[in-house]
C-alpha cells in the first residue's frame, strides 16, 4: 500500500517537527519547496498532453493527405502551426474545426482541465497540513511567551490562505467537474430507488465498496500500486461516466508499458467471474487486455463508442487487466474506463 497524499504531506511536516523545534522559515521553505515541486510535475504533464496533441493532429494531417481530402489536410497544418505559436486551446478554437480536430480539441480541453484538477486538489491538501502544522506552532509559541514569533506565524497562516495559488486551486475545485458530458450534467435524477452499481442479492462476491478497497490500480498519473478507494471521484474515478456507474480512467505510462489493475487480491482467495465493462475514449481507442495467471484471456481494441462486455472466469488466480497503447491510433488519448463486479460462478 502506498501512503496517500495526505499522509505524505505529514509525514514530510512530522520529520521537521519534533517538539516543534524548527522556526517558521524551515516551515516555510518546506511548504515552498513542495508547492515548487506540484508546479513542476502539473508542467511536464501539460508538455506531454501538448506533445500528444501534436501528434495526433499529424496523424490526421497525414490521413486526410493520404485519402486526397485537401480541405482537411489544410486544416490540421492550420491547426498544428497556430498551437506551436500559441500553445494553448480554447473551446472558441473549436467553433470553426472540422469535426475529426474538434473531437481532438475537445478531448485535449477535457483533459487539461483534469490536470488543473488534480493540481489544485494536490495544492489544497499542501496548504491545509501547512495550516495545521503552524497552527501548532503559533500555540506553542504562545505558551512560551514568545508573542512576536507567534505573530509572524499567524500572518503567514493568513498570507497563505490569500495567495494566489489558493486562490487559483479553490477557484478550480468550484467549477464544474471536467470529462463529464452535458448529458449527464443536465440528466434528471432517475426516479429509481436502486442504488448504482448494486446487483441482485447474493450475486456477489463482495459489495462494490469492499471490493474497491481491496483492487490495486497502476496508471500513469498512479505511478505506485493505489488503492481504488484512494482515487478521487471527478479525477480519475466517476460515480457515472457514460451512463456506467463507478467508472475506473486509467492511461499507459508510455507506448510500451501498460496501466493495470490488479484484481489479484479478490480473485486469488475465491472461485468466480470478473464481470468487465471496458472502453476507450472519446475520440481514440486502446487495447484492453486480460491475464489470467500466465494466460492472456482477452486482448482486444475497445473504442470510444460503446461499452464492451467481458466476462472473466478465475479459480483462485491472479487476475490482471492492462490498458495498452494501440488501436488506429497507437499513441492518441489511450483511456481505458473500466467498471466491474465480482460474481459467484
Amino acid at each position: 500500500m502506498i501512503r496517500t497524499l495526505f499522509g505524505a504531506i505529514l509525514l514530510s511536516f512530522l520529520i521537521l517537527m519534533p517538539c516543534f523545534s524548527a522556526d517558521l522559515k524551515t516551515y516555510k521553505e518546506a511548504y515552498d519547496k513542495k508547492l515548487g515541486d506540484i508546479a513542476t510535475e502539473h508542467g511536464m504533464s501539460l508538455a506531454i498532453l501538448a506533445d500528444n496533441y501534436v501528434k495526433t493532429l499529424k496523424q490526421l494531417q497525414e490521413a486526410a493527405q493520404k485519402s486526397g481530402d485537401l480541405g482537411k489536410t489544410q486544416a490540421c497544418l492550420a491547426e498544428i502551426e497556430r498551437f506551436s505559436k500559441e500553445k494553448t486551446l480554447a473551446e472558441g478554437n473549436t467553433k470553426d474545426s472540422v469535426q475529426d480536430i474538434k473531437k481532438v480539441q475537445l478531448a485535449y480541453i477535457s483533459e487539461t482541465k483534469s490536470l488543473e484538477l488534480t493540481r489544485a486538489k494536490k495544492v489544497i491538501a499542501l496548504s491545509e497540513q501547512y495550516d495545521k502544522t503552524l497552527g501548532s506552532l503559533q500555540v506553542d509559541l504562545t505558551k512560551q511567551g514568545n508573542l512576536d514569533d507567534a505573530t509572524a506565524v499567524k500572518q503567514e497562516r493568513k498570507s497563505i490562505s490569500l495567495s494566489d495559488d489558493i486562490t487559483r486551486a479553490m477557484s478550480v475545485l468550484k467549477a464544474p467537474a471536467p470529462d463529464t458530458p452535458d448529458a449527464e450534467k443536465k440528466a434528471p435524477k432517475s426516479a429509481s430507488k436502486e442504488k448504482p452499481g448494486k446487483a441482485p442479492s447474493g450475486s456477489l462476491l463482495f459489495q462494490k465498496q469492499q471490493a474497491s478497497e481491496m483492487v490495486l490500480v497502476k496508471s500513469r498519473e498512479y505511478p505506485d500500486p493505489t488503492p481504488i478507494a484512494e482515487i478521487a471521484l471527478g479525477e480519475r474515478r466517476f460515480a457515472k461516466r457514460y451512463d456506467e456507474t463507478d467508472v475506473i480512467k486509467i492511461h499507459p505510462f508510455s507506448p510500451e508499458e501498460p496501466s493495470r489493475v490488479d484484481f489479484s487480491a479478490i480473485t486469488t482467495n475465491h472461485a468466480g467471474v470478473l464481470k468487465l465493462n471496458v472502453r476507450g475514449d472519446d475520440n481514440a481507442d486502446c487495447v484492453v487486455m486480460v491475464k489470467v495467471g500466465e494466460t492472456v484471456k482477452e486482448n482486444r481494441v475497445v473504442d470510444g463508442k460503446k461499452w464492451t462486455k467481458l466476462r472473466v472466469p478465475f479459480n483462485h488466480q491472479e487476475v490482471v487487466v492492462e490498458g495498452h497503447a494501440g488501436g488506429v491510433d497507437a499513441w492518441s488519448f489511450e483511456y481505458l474506463y473500466l467498471s466491474f463486479d465480482v460474481a459467484k460462478p
